[in-house]
Formats: structure tokens, C-alpha cells, sequence
């Protein structure tokens, strides 16, 4: 029966293996600049198909419906944040 465990050194360095490549991402994750952070985040969502990654078009005789791929929206971009920057340019009365 004993034959049929693994060696606890073998799951010990496995998990050590693990946590260290886990801890490691993560570092290298926070050094990324924004931009690069959003594109990994949308290639994970993507590969992992957690959100739609294709286009679908559907031809009809009197027109074409294209339905994009689903994108999100992250913020970092200015135009991207919404009523939060709406006044940012205000008309001067005087």
C-alpha cells in the first residue's frame, strides 16, 4: 500500500515549486505598466474562453450583422472612465 503513496519529498518540492512560481507571477505582474497588465489579463480571459474571444457575422440577403468579440473595459484609458471625466473642460462665463 505504502508503494502507492507518493514520496512526501516529492509532493514537498511540488508544492514549494508551486508557491514560489505563483508568488513570482505575481511579482512580475505588478511590475507591468498598465497597458501591458490589461493586455495579459485580456489573452488569460481569452485562452481560458471566460469571455468571447470571436467575431460573429451573420449575412442576410439586405444586410451584414457583425457582433464583435466582448471587451473589457478596465480603465486605463481616459476616454474609457465615463461621467468621472465629463467635466473636466468647463466654459468660463466672465
Amino acid at each position: 500500500m505504502s508503494k502507492l503513496l507518493p514520496n512526501k519529498n516529492i509532493v514537498k518540492r511540488i508544492l514549494l515549486i508551486g508557491v514560489v512560481s505563483i508568488f513570482g507571477g505575481f511579482l512580475y505582474y505588478s511590475s507591468l505598466t498598465n497597458l501591458q497588465k490589461s493586455t495579459a489579463k485580456m489573452k488569460l480571459l481569452h485562452g481560458l474562453n471566460l469571455i468571447d474571444n470571436s467575431w460573429e457575422i451573420n449575412a442576410y440577403p439586405n444586410k451584414i450583422v457583425l457582433t464583435s468579440p466582448t471587451l473589457l473595459i478596465d480603465g486605463i484609458y481616459k476616454s474609457m472612465q465615463g461621467p468621472h471625466d465629463s467635466n473636466t473642460f468647463r466654459k468660463n462665463n466672465s
